[in-house]
């Protein structure tokens, strides 16, 4: 709890510090509160469309409380995100997550 503690108190301090939004939404994930790093990782996204690591954790989440069409969004999104910034790896890696979901629900 500490090191969530410390995130929150650089985000308060700096709102647009997209770095400890990310760490902290992680930290929410390590512990199981997937809601609440569902919440910060949009938060995030909202402050940085362009924070390309932030969509396939989002996406997971997503998958994780069965919300996959969400998920299905979030990659889709994620990918365009990536491509625009020229982020290749990171959409390398939505796009291979989006397909396996895609085959795990038959589309």
């Amino acid at each position: 709890m500490e090191r969530i503690d410390k995130l929150k108190a650089f985000i308060e301090q700096d709102p647009a510090d997209c770095f400890s939004r990310h760490a902290l939404a992680l930290e929410l994930l390590k512990i199981g509160d997937i809601t609440g790093a569902i919440e910060v990782m949009q938060a995030l996204i909202g402050i940085n469309p362009n924070h390309t690591g932030t969509y396939l954790h989002l996406g997971k989440a997503f998958e994780r409380i069965n919300k996959l069409e969400e998920a299905l969004s979030i990659y889709k999104l994620g990918i365009e995100a990536s491509r625009f910034v020229q982020a290749t790896h990171d959409a390398n890696e939505l796009n291979a997550a989006l397909n396996q979901l895609e085959e795990e629900m038959d589309l």
